[in-house]
């Protein structure tokens, strides 16, 4: 399985002195899995996501026996 983590470093300028509502968004589909926590909507202040393209692009596809199988092992 892959991570990959976002980069955003730079935030703008009114996100560095508001105190505003911290969002974790989680997103899911067969092959990937990734999360992020963005400030109030408009600022990501971190990002992971978590692939198994790799697997799948071994099979040509995704495959539910063997992507369930894989999963157990995670």
């Amino acid at each position: 399985m892959n991570f990959s983590k976002g980069t955003s470093l730079q935030r703008p300028f009114f996100c560095l002195y508001i105190d505003l509502m911290k969002i974790l968004a989680i997103e899911t589909s067969c092959d990937e899995t990734a999360a992020a926590i963005v400030e109030d909507g408009v600022c990501e202040l971190a990002s992971v996501v978590a692939s198994s393209a790799d697997l799948h692009e071994e099979t040509g596809g995704v495959v539910p026996e063997i992507a369930a199988r894989k999963q157990v092992d995670f």
